[in-house]
């Protein structure tokens, strides 16, 4: 009776296991990074290498903290400046400016509503500002020109450094070479008393 060997058992499942391995790698499930990256990653799902901190930054960029108040301006801002406002707001009450320069121009008023200018000067003036208006510094010192016309809320001039307040009074001229102007603005009381509790009427605290 003829028989023929077939070979170890074991044989057969070393084969089997050979040709099986590629097949498995080039369908298996992707557990890593992309191509190029280290085989440290090997094994590890994609979930646990996945970097989430983009997340976090635009939690931070979304969160807005709003710490100053109304006009842009902090408590401790106000508090600093407290003291120089309520002086400039002394200065705002009154002017007083001897102007030196050639011209003729006589002017007064009684607000915006009642007030009349003519004439033509340019005068260096030293002295009360008046009236800021706004925030700035009342320099003593300063250039101001006038040339036309004024009656009332009509105007035909052309001026420069010249800053009325529109509920001042006062008057002022001048002559040849040498003049003055004087006024004063009873509002700007009511805005100095109001600021030392840190109400600003006129808007012209810093």
């Amino acid at each position: 009776m003829n028989t023929r060997n077939t070979g170890h058992p074991l044989v057969y499942l070393f084969l089997a296991l050979m040709f099986a391995a590629p097949a498995c790698r080039s369908t298996g499930p992707v557990t890593g990074p992309a191509t190029g990256s280290s085989g440290a990653f090997e094994g590890i799902p994609a979930f646990a290498w996945q970097d989430d901190d983009d997340d976090d930054e635009e939690a931070v960029v979304e969160e807005v903290v709003e710490v100053d108040d109304d006009d842009g301006k902090g408590v401790l801002w106000h508090i600093l400046l407290y003291v120089p406002n309520r002086v400039f707001d002394v200065f705002d009450i009154v002017r007083l400016r001897l102007r030196l320069g050639p011209g003729i121009q006589l002017g007064a008023r009684a607000t915006d509503l009642l007030d009349v200018n003519l004439g033509t000067y340019a005068s260096i003036w030293i002295g009360l500002h008046g009236p800021r208006g706004k925030p700035s510094i009342p320099w003593p010192v300063g250039v101001e020109t006038f040339t036309g016309a004024e009656v009332s809320l009509a105007s035909a001039s052309v001026e420069g450094g010249v800053n009325y307040g529109a509920t001042e009074f006062g008057f002022g001229t001048q002559l040849l070479l040498l003049g003055f102007d004087l006024g004063v603005d009873p509002v700007e009381i009511v805005d100095l008393l109001a600021g030392f509790i840190f109400i600003d009427i006129r808007g012209d605290d810093f």
